[in-house]
């Protein structure tokens, strides 16, 4: 039996971007950051992102996004974590939302989902 994230994309199992936009046409993706944007040793920026170490395996470091209707709830969860952090601007967090492009390689975990390139949107503060 193959397991299926809610829009129909295969889990752990890479996919072309292609496969994953036509999966998810009405659907929005973000990725969220904190002040200085880097996570897991990236720095993302506005534009296309790339990780040249992508690995198709769970739990293994790359660019990382969510479905629009997770983002409250992984916000929510930052805003503990980060709560007793002495520096102000570790407590301030952003969205950018995902664009993927067709020939990007995808691998989907359950609610994260991650991808060789990404093209990011302008930072919206949360």
């Amino acid at each position: 039996m193959k397991l299926v994230y809610e829009s129909k994309i295969p889990l752990f199992e890479e996919i072309t971007g292609e496969q994953f936009n036509r999966s998810t046409k009405d659907l929005k993706f973000y990725k969220l950051t904190r002040f200085a944007e880097i996570d897991q040793h990236f720095k993302y920026q506005t534009g296309l992102n790339i990780d040249t170490n992508f690995k198709s395996v769970s739990n293994f470091p790359g660019l990382y996004f969510i479905e629009e209707k997770y983002v409250q709830s992984e916000y929510n969860w930052r805003l503990k974590v980060f709560k007793d952090f002495p520096c102000d601007c570790q407590k301030k967090f952003y969205k950018r939302m995902v664009t993927i492009q067709d020939d990007a390689r995808v691998f989907c975990e359950y609610k994260e989902i991650k991808a060789d390139k990404i093209i990011l949107g302008e930072r919206e503060e949360l």
